[in-house]
């Protein structure tokens, strides 16, 4: 026992352990992950103070640039201005002096326009030195504006560059972290899956050592336990036959009651309508009860009488049998319809019973209309089927005769109870059977009102007829 205790304890010694290293693991991983998310962070926030310093310096860049353009435009606009000038000053004829007229004003006066020529040479060479001294200043300040400008677009593409080259040396700083990351992370567990490889492989050697120490009394208690449980075991064992033998017995007499219950409520659903059944199952006494709208139909054999005088008392319950059966058939695949009784030749069946005691219109339409259909399928039947092996030559024709209204019922007797129906309804019904003509279904004007609409079925009027 104290092995088995000391089993137990080594082996939540090594989960604890598992899961303090599973912890640390864990906690290492989270550490990495919130450095990273720093780094990122930290790169994200340099890299947004980057992009907003050169949107400034473009921003500055283009208010230069804009200046520049100003000032240029005026010294060109200032340059054109002196070139007009100049060449208004250097054309003849834009300046007013003719050369013609100085010729013919110089041949006139020898001696005085030798004097006054000299003069005037003087003095045009003085405004010639005049006007390309000026020329050489503006060309001085175009010039250095010029050298102004490159200086200020070098300046500005210089700033881009190092714009430029922050931005990649941060995200190759970004990239390297990452690694760096990665690979630290991936060292972090290397030497955790090596630590537990190492701790469980010395927790086994320690609990290999302890078991081939104590390898004698842990026989002896393998020993002892498998006997105790053999003995064990034999107690179960006689225990469980004597059960399983009461077991059987008890099952055997319950599918003995199971089975003598469905014989009993299959004999009573045969018997009794439907909602009859389950008040007798759920214990209640079934009391009488009134219905509404009820359609009954009669059937008989035409000239029953004088075939019992031709026939063999045996042929003729031979005949009832097959027809019964036949009829049993065709009415089980009706819901609402449920036979009462058969006496002798007379079939009765009651459609609307099994439902409730007061009917709507379309209930009790389709009550009808089951009626008439199983009728006229019980009409074929008897007209297709060939009775002379058992009646010979003698025809079997049946009358059926239909009709609806309200009606009482209930549940007569103790033994042998049947289900009775009462009322004017079912007098009617057999007064309709009995003065119709064979191989045909007489109904009343009641019936047809119940059709409604129904267009299914067709009638032929017969007449009036004494039916009471």
């Amino acid at each position: 026992m104290e092995i088995i205790h000391m089993e137990e304890l080594e082996e939540m010694f090594i989960q604890q352990r598992f899961e303090e290293f599973d912890l640390i693991e864990k906690q290492n991983a989270a550490e990495a992950d919130m450095a990273l998310n720093f780094e990122r962070q930290k790169f994200k926030l340099e890299a947004g103070a980057l992009l907003e310093q050169q949107k400034t310096i473009k921003a500055t860049l283009a208010r230069n640039q804009k200046k520049q353009a100003v000032v240029l435009a005026k010294m060109q606009r200032a340059a054109m201005r002196g070139r007009e000038k100049m060449l208004l000053s250097e054309h003849p004829i834009i300046a007013g002096n003719n050369p013609i007229e100085q010729a013919e004003e110089e041949s006139e006066i020898n001696t005085d326009s030798n004097g006054s020529s000299s003069n005037a040479g003087g003095s045009t060479s003085s405004l010639n030195e005049e006007s390309s001294n000026k020329d050489k200043d503006k060309s001085v300040l175009e010039t250095e504006k010029n050298s102004a400008m490159n200086k200020a677009t070098q300046v500005l593409s210089e700033s881009e560059r190092e714009v430029v080259l922050l931005t990649e040396s941060a995200n190759e700083r970004l990239k390297n972290l990452v690694v760096h990351h990665k690979r630290i992370l991936a060292e972090l567990k290397q030497q955790h899956r090596a630590q537990t490889s190492q701790k469980t492989k010395e927790h086994r050697r320690k609990i290999a050592d302890l078991l081939k120490d104590h390898e004698e009394e842990i026989e002896q208690i393998k020993i002892e336990q498998a006997a105790i449980m053999q003995g064990e075991n034999e107690r179960v064992c006689c225990k469980i036959l004597i059960c399983s033998a009461e077991l059987l017995q008890t099952h055997l007499e319950s599918e003995e009651t199971r089975a003598d219950t469905g014989i009993t409520q299959n004999l009573l659903g045969m018997m009794l309508p439907g909602h009859i059944m389950e008040q007798i199952e759920n214990g209640v006494v079934p009391t009488p009860e009134s219905f509404s709208c009820v359609t009954v139909f009669f059937t008989d054999i035409f000239e029953f009488k004088k075939l019992v005088g031709f026939v063999e008392p045996v042929k003729i319950l031979q005949l009832l049998n097959v027809l019964y059966t036949k009829f049993d058939e065709i009415i089980a695949k009706y819901t609402h319809l449920y036979k009462v009784e058969s006496v002798s030749d007379t079939y009765m069946v009651a459609a609307g019973i099994n439902s409730s005691h007061e009917k709507t219109e379309q209930e009790v339409t389709e009550c009808t209309i089951q009626a008439l259909a199983c009728s006229i399928e019980l009409q074929k039947m008897v007209e297709s089927t060939d009775f002379t092996p058992i009646v010979g030559p003698y025809p079997i024709k049946l009358r059926i005769g239909i009709h609806s209204g309200p009606i009482n019922a209930g549940l007569i007797g103790t033994k042998m109870s049947r289900y009775c129906l009462f009322g004017d309804v079912i007098n009617t019904a057999s007064r309709m059977c009995t003065t119709g003509q064979s191989g045909k279904i007489q109904v009343s004007m009641q019936v047809i009102q119940n059709i409604g609409t129904d267009d299914q079925f067709e009638f032929d009027e017969r007449g009036e007829v004494e039916v009471k």
